[in-house]
């Protein structure tokens, strides 16, 4: 099973990537997170969304990055707000981690050729 992390999942994107690794055979979400603008932490996403009524808990966690790496997860998923796609992006590569952000990833070039150097280096 591969262990995920979804950050931001309080939003519509999130939301429906939650959905998606709740179903996929080999996936099990380790911790919903909200994004840096969230007020919806702390509470249950059948609570904000619901159609996750029914299911199993799923709590959203306040977003720490530290708690992110901490729980060492397969793969992150980043539905956050555009302006935080590439900090949080290279914070989770620089710990070895596999990243899926929205796009656009970036909104620069300079930006763009960050995530790309910091990809090729993590390997």
């Amino acid at each position: 099973m591969l262990n995920t992390i979804v950050i931001g999942a309080t939003g519509y994107a999130g939301a429906e990537l939650v959905s998606l690794l709740l179903r996929h055979p080999s996936t099990t979400p380790a911790a919903l997170m909200g994004s840096s603008r969230a007020a919806d932490e702390d509470r249950d996403l059948a609570d904000l969304h619901p159609r996750f009524r029914g299911g199993p808990p799923l709590p959203v966690r306040p977003l720490d990055l530290e708690a992110v790496l901490a729980l060492e997860p397969d793969a992150v998923f980043l539905a956050t707000p555009m302006p935080d796609h590439v900090r949080h992006t290279l914070l989770c590569l620089a710990a070895g981690k596999h990243v899926l952000c929205a796009v656009p990833a970036a909104m620069t070039l300079e930006d763009c050729q960050r995530l790309i150097d910091a990809v090729k280096r993590s390997g």
